[in-house]
């Protein structure tokens, strides 16, 4: 798996904490008291970790590109 392609799986891994993240908002308004605390917390956790999905998966595009860049110009060299 190249740097690119690992990547776009942090990207899908990012996506898919959102989507779980937006199935869970709802049960929020249902829940109190430290039931509501806990969700919360769940919530916010899973932001932070579909956020340093995306921050990884920017970085591992952007180098996989530059390999990917770097490979075609030593080839157009040859």
């Amino acid at each position: 798996m190249t740097l690119f392609e690992l990547g776009h799986e942090y990207l899908k891994r990012s996506e898919e904490l959102m989507e779980r993240i937006h199935k869970l908002a709802p049960e929020v308004k249902k829940l109190k008291g430290n039931e509501l605390i806990v969700m919360k917390r769940r919530i916010l956790s899973l932001y932070n970790d579909a956020a340093e999905c995306k921050r990884c998966a920017i970085k591992l595009i952007g180098y996989g590109d530059m390999n990917i860049r770097r490979r075609e110009d030593e080839q157009n060299r040859i």
